[in-house]
């Protein structure tokens, strides 16, 4: 999953904006994308500093899901627009629920419990089957949950490491992202900045 964010400026005026070559557009659409990519990515790593106390609440190291993501953000354009892609699973959360479901060939989805602490934090049961872990599955509560139990080669007790769903709905978070206003503010400035350079450029060589 991931989110793109197509610029396209409106600061700057249209007839001045058509004067230009194709690869003028080109260039100034790139300095907006390349602009906000940088503004979204310091964004999103103030966002993931925050949220590292989801992986403490657990006793584990925290993933760098965010930060990897807010690394690999790029960016393109073309005469009409530039586009930056976030490449970051569940980042479209800052505009609205998502509803996650199981991938194909599955049928649940796993939840880390807290009882499977830090061991499940970050990890697959497929991960922590290759580590030596052994499952099976069962119902506990009211009303009751499917669990995935689980134990250590050696071990003799299990305990619940995952909670097993068919959907789970993640709601909104609109801190995960700027505003649109604010994408769009920092876009228009980057696109005036460019056009007063290109002007100053020009009446020096004038």
């Amino acid at each position: 999953m991931k989110v793109e964010i197509s610029i396209r400026q409106s600061t700057v005026p249209d007839a001045l904006i058509r004067s230009l070559s194709p690869s003028a557009r080109t260039d100034l659409h790139a300095v907006a994308a390349e602009t906000v990519a940088e503004f979204v990515g310091a964004h999103i790593r103030s966002y993931a500093g925050r949220k590292h106390t989801t992986a403490q609440a657990f006793g584990a190291s925290p993933t760098r899901h965010y930060e990897d993501g807010a690394a690999a953000i790029s960016t393109s354009a073309d005469a009409s627009a530039g586009t930056v892609t976030i490449p970051i699973p569940g980042i479209s959360r800052a505009w609205g629920d998502v509803t996650i479901r199981p991938g194909p060939g599955k049928s649940k989805l796993t939840i880390p419990a807290k009882s499977g602490a830090p061991e499940v934090y970050g990890k697959t049961v497929k991960i922590l089957k290759g580590l030596g872990w052994k499952f099976a599955s069962g119902r506990r509560g009211t009303p009751q949950e499917k669990l995935l139990f689980g134990r250590r080669d050696g071990e003799k007790e299990s305990r619940v490491m995952f909670v097993l769903k068919e959907s789970v709905t993640q709601r909104r978070d609109p801190s995960l992202l700027p505003t649109q206003d604010e994408i769009a503010d920092c876009a228009g400035k980057a696109v005036v900045r460019r056009v007063l350079d290109i002007v100053r450029k020009a009446r020096r060589g004038a």
